[in-house]
């Protein structure tokens, strides 16, 4: 058997190979492993006792092997640590790979493959941006550089946030990012950790609140809420649609809102 890289060829051999000797690769650039695949993974084998796929390995002359493929896989058999984990299917490359071609062999397999979700796809290109800096990791992994710069700022991001999903909040946070000023852009960091921006709902309404100077000047305190600052953006625009009519309000009684409800706008900042 053999596998093919990037246009090389790298034969290989399936053997069982008891779990002790297998070790994760120290410069595995993911990070990041799913919750629920890694669930389903462990369903997966209990139901089959056992794995379905080789891991892929690399032997590294010390009577030991190193995972290339399926880190996943056997980290879920060393949880569940039973008999039918114990010795695990592997094909074991024959040849001595380089840095480069490891990191080809990761993307072949796992991004090209699409079973790796966005996030761990951007643990993986931040490990190896950290590692090679950004020109080198566009040419290893033949990506967009657009994309590579994105996912890397998404992560590093996401360190910061202390919620859950906290790389689902980094990519909302991402686009905002670019059009406040840094004070602002930590506020909002703030405030999403302290809960005063409770969901990723509560980061889309930010474009909104921003571009209103009263919106923007009561979000800026730094107890208030983010609805508390969208409240004036809905207020406005309920006064807007009473002055065109859009409410069946008899008399007089339109200009009394508008006026009592402007009257609270501007308390309110």
């Amino acid at each position: 058997m053999a596998i093919t890289i990037n246009g090389k060829v790298f034969p290989t051999k399936s053997i069982n190979i008891d779990r002790s000797k297998i070790y994760p690769n120290p410069d595995q650039p993911r990070k990041v492993f799913s919750k629920g695949k890694m669930k389903e993974l462990k369903n997966s084998i209990m139901k089959n006792k056992g794995i379905a796929e080789p891991l892929l390995v690399e032997y590294d002359g010390d009577d030991g092997y190193t995972i290339l493929d399926g880190e996943r896989r056997w980290r879920v058999c060393e949880e569940l640590n039973t008999s039918y984990t114990k010795s695990l299917p592997c094909n074991v490359i024959l040849d001595k790979l380089n840095n480069e071609d490891r990191i080809r062999t990761w993307q072949t397999l796992h991004i090209a493959r699409k079973n790796w979700s966005e996030e761990e796809i951007g643990s993986f290109i931040l490990g190896i941006v950290d590692k090679y800096g950004l020109g080198k990791s566009v040419e290893l992994l033949d990506m967009p550089k657009n994309k590579i710069v994105n996912l890397t700022k998404a992560m590093q991001l996401a360190k910061k946030i202390d919620r859950d999903k906290p790389f689902e909040y980094a990519k909302t946070l991402i686009l905002l990012e670019k059009k406040l000023k840094k004070d602002e852009f930590e506020l909002v960091i703030r405030k999403v950790n302290n809960t005063l921006i409770p969901t990723r709902d509560g980061v889309r309404k930010l474009s909104s609140i921003f571009a209103d100077p009263k919106a923007k000047k009561l979000f800026m305190k730094e107890k208030s809420s983010v609805d508390d600052a969208y409240f004036i953006i809905q207020m406005k625009r309920f006064c807007e649609s009473l002055k065109l009519g859009r409410f069946n309000i008899q008399g007089n009684r339109t200009k009394q809102i508008i006026e009592l409800l402007e009257e609270m706008g501007e308390d309110e900042v």
